[in-house]
């Protein structure tokens, strides 16, 4: 059995982390600077640092963190779209690019 980079890194962080969330990375692939952002509170927006905001080039929600959308505006708003586990690893082949480099929030179990 083959597993994708994507799967596996989002099989291993949903085994490690107690709260779901989202596996966020700068380059596609879930490479680069890569951070995971806990959820423990659906329907609730998380905001992006400074560190990731409008840098995130990969997306890998928690196999336990149900549909998340990613939102181009910091508050959640703006244009987005959803996530689900196993997640996107290249934004830039998703909807022409449109959210490569442009996520700055999120909102999972929506």
């Amino acid at each position: 059995m083959k597993l994708s980079i994507a799967t596996l890194a989002c099989t291993i962080l949903t085994a490690v982390n107690a709260y779901p969330g989202v596996y966020l990375c700068t380059d596609s692939g879930f490479t680069g600077t890569c951070v995971h952002i806990d959820h423990n509170r659906p329907g609730t927006c998380a905001h992006l640092g400074g560190d990731l905001g409008g840098k995130v080039s990969s997306v890998g929600p928690d196999n336990n963190a149900g549909r998340c959308l990613m939102f181009t505006g910091g508050d959640c708003d703006g244009d987005n779209y959803y996530s689900i586990f196993p997640g996107d690893p290249d934004l830039s082949t998703l909807y022409g690019g449109k959210y490569n480099d442009r996520i700055y929030s999120f909102k999972c179990g929506v």
